[in-house]
């Protein structure tokens, strides 16, 4: 499966948000893995958050990642908020994150939640 990039790449691992759901995307190989085998048909577009902090757009009608979103960042407390709503952290059995980790940095919050997602 070959996905398509709009002017560049986003910065990996990323975060790439269906719904209730979010995967952490660590490789080109990993993506093509993950789109294949969950249902990425609902919508038009889902989010994407890159490591920098940078929001993306994933289009399925086009197997393609694009800059090109109303969303270009996203605060650590959406950040937190959003996985600790998310199936995907019940479905692992972790723990919500404390409030704490708003203290630290957005890349160390994003590295914790990569973590979790992959671990």
């Amino acid at each position: 499966m070959k996905i398509n990039f709009l002017f560049r790449k986003p910065k990996f691992p990323f975060l790439l948000i269906n719904g209730d759901e979010i995967y952490a995307v660590k490789s080109l190989k990993r993506l093509a893995i993950i789109i294949q085998t969950h249902d990425f048909t609902k919508n038009e577009s889902y989010d994407i958050i890159d490591y920098d902090n940078e929001g993306w757009i994933y289009l399925p009608e086009y197997n393609m990642i694009s800059p090109l979103t109303v969303k270009k960042s996203w605060r650590k407390k959406e950040l937190v908020s959003l996985i600790n709503s998310s199936k995907t952290l019940k479905d692992k059995n972790f723990e919500p994150l404390k409030p704490t980790v708003l203290n630290k940095s957005f890349k160390e919050i994003f590295n914790i939640i990569v973590y979790i997602l992959t671990g």
